[in-house]
């Protein structure tokens, strides 16, 4: 017949079995604590990861295609379209920067539906009440809210979407390193490699390494030619690589009292304007 343990074993083996489970509830207790550093420490990265991500393609320094942005849609209007006077070569004019081509007799005014232009790209002429954010777009912007941008005092460069992608990435670090009020995005069915619109001015160039890109951009952004010249490029509509952008929604007469700009914050934004006419 097997031996009873006595009470001091007895009490000595409660005692090991308390002190096992302890050490059992230590052990989950530190591999809860490390499952929540691990996954502290991952979901830092990735939000440092995003942050950079977002640093680099706002420095102009990402020349990844493929990279995020978002066009307006075309205008969409029961109206007829709105045919824009033609523009006359204005040879009074001249420029440091060779080859820049300048036009006057553009209409200074908003309208609701879609734009005819007889210049392509168009140098000016009746725009949308609300204008493109400024920066870097992979797809086509619709004219009308290109224009209401060099209206603004923007530079637009534009090019035929079957250039070299070496011209391309060239132009993407160009754009970014320009500042603001500067716009790159192919033009469909764009017979030109290159061109450069500003108000009134236009400069066609075939390759991306031609110096007067840079000239025509610090010349003739923001030139005292456009007539609301230095108002900003950003809080209108369209989502740019590297920027999230507000899109307003301004009442009658807006165009002379623009929202307030976002800059570089980062907000939720739309492909499709809300936007009364300006006057």
């Amino acid at each position: 017949m097997p031996q009873r343990p006595s009470r001091r074993q007895q009490q000595e083996a409660r005692k090991l079995l308390r002190e096992r489970r302890e050490a059992q509830k230590a052990r989950r207790r530190r591999r809860q604590n490390w499952l929540v550093i691990g996954g502290s420490v991952l979901a830092g990265a990735a939000i440092l990861g995003l942050v950079g991500l977002t640093i680099h393609n706002r420095g102009g320094r990402s020349t990844d295609l493929s990279t995020l942005s978002v066009s307006p849609t075309a205008i969409a209007s029961s109206d007829p379209a709105t045919t824009a006077a033609t523009p006359a070569p204005d040879t009074s004019q001249t420029s440091t920067v060779s080859g820049v081509t300048f036009y006057t007799g553009m209409e200074n005014k908003a309208v609701t539906t879609a734009v005819t232009y007889p210049l392509t790209p168009p140098v000016g002429g009746p725009y949308n009440p609300v204008w493109l954010n400024c920066g870097v777009y992979n797809d086509p912007v619709p004219n009308e809210y290109a224009v209401h941008s060099l209206e603004r005092g923007a530079v637009w460069i534009t090019y035929a979407p079957e250039i070299d992608v070496g011209d391309k990435q060239k132009l993407i670090k160009l754009t970014g390193k320009s500042g603001s009020s500067v716009t790159l995005s192919p033009y469909t069915g764009q017979t030109d490699p290159i061109v450069l619109t500003a108000w009134g001015a236009q400069l066609k160039v075939a390759k991306a390494d031609d110096p007067r890109i840079a000239e025509f951009v610090k010349t003739f952004r923001n030139r005292s030619a456009a007539p609301e010249a230095n108002a900003p490029c950003s809080g209108g509509i369209g989502q740019p690589r590297g920027s999230v952008l507000a899109i307003p929604s301004p009442g009658p007469g807006s165009d002379t009292a623009s929202p307030t700009p976002s800059g570089d914050s980062t907000v939720t934004a739309s492909a499709t304007p809300a936007a009364s006419p300006a006057p």
